[in-house]
């Protein structure tokens, strides 16, 4: 399978009619109100109302990604996850509308208000946004890729193409369904290089919701090893370390061949 640029695949248009009359449908049933705390809506706004939009602000932070193993780890060993928003509150009710709900308009929004986040996580900007991958069931189960849906926003906001350089090739059950020592240990070969990629120089790797990190370490670690000059990882929302005694601010550098995060 070779890479194409996301808005390119020969079934986006019917996948976003579906998402649209998805929404129009969700709207028709729940009219102008928060997803958060279905609140009544202003005409000015949209999916979330002013003061639980206000929760999504400051919470931008990091995570220690869990270790991956092979020849490049040397290179991830000390990489971070950054994210624009705390997983919770507001932020968890808006990505539990998109990702369960089907309210896949949310996804520019949310897109739109982590792009400043996603650019300054990164040391130069990106040759190429990545969203990481569902396995093809999963994919024919929701219907969408949620990870793909924000990386194309993120993109546009970027000014960066988007690209499905990457393969899942193993299915498992849910990453929120598993305990803490189950979603650290992504089984080697869950993904891989989709054919066509050539070095895909510097990357920004998108994902939803990173947790452990180890779906974001497995995923950057294919990259690397297909000659990715530098991948940067960023997920919308983070679950930061609970010891943490304050909020972490995005300070850390991108890695890729011997760059690490500071």
């Amino acid at each position: 399978m070779r890479s194409e640029p996301l808005q390119s695949q020969a079934d986006a248009a019917g996948r976003r009619l579906l998402a649209l009359l998805r929404d129009v449908l969700l709207a028709f049933l729940f009219p102008d109100s928060c997803v958060a705390c279905a609140a009544p809506l202003p005409a000015d706004r949209r999916h979330l109302c002013a003061s639980c939009g206000s929760e999504l602000f400051v919470r931008a932070g990091s995570l220690a990604m869990s270790e991956p193993s092979g020849p490049r780890e040397d290179a991830s060993a000390h990489a971070r996850v950054f994210y624009a928003f705390e997983f919770g509150g507001a932020a968890r009710a808006a990505i539990h509308a998109l990702k369960y709900g089907g309210r896949t308009s949310i996804a520019g929004d949310l897109a739109r208000l982590a792009a400043p986040v996603a650019l300054s996580a990164c040391v130069t900007p990106p040759d190429v946004v990545v969203p990481v991958p569902l396995h093809p069931v999963r994919f024919r189960e929701r219907g969408f890729n949620q990870s793909e849906l924000l990386a194309v926003h993120l993109a546009a906001s970027l000014g960066a193409p988007a690209r499905r350089a990457l393969l899942r090739t193993r299915h498992a059950p849910p990453q929120a369904r598993l305990p803490r020592r189950q979603r650290l240990a992504i089984a080697p070969g869950t993904f891989r290089v989709a054919e066509g990629i050539a070095r895909p120089g510097r990357v920004l790797l998108i994902d939803d919701v990173a947790t452990t990190g180890a779906t974001l370490a497995a995923a950057s670690l294919e990259l690397l090893n297909a000659g990715a000059e530098q991948v940067v990882c960023f997920a919308l929302a983070g679950t930061p370390p609970r010891d943490r005694a304050g909020r972490a601010g995005v300070t850390g550098r991108a890695y890729g061949n011997g760059v690490e995060s500071g």
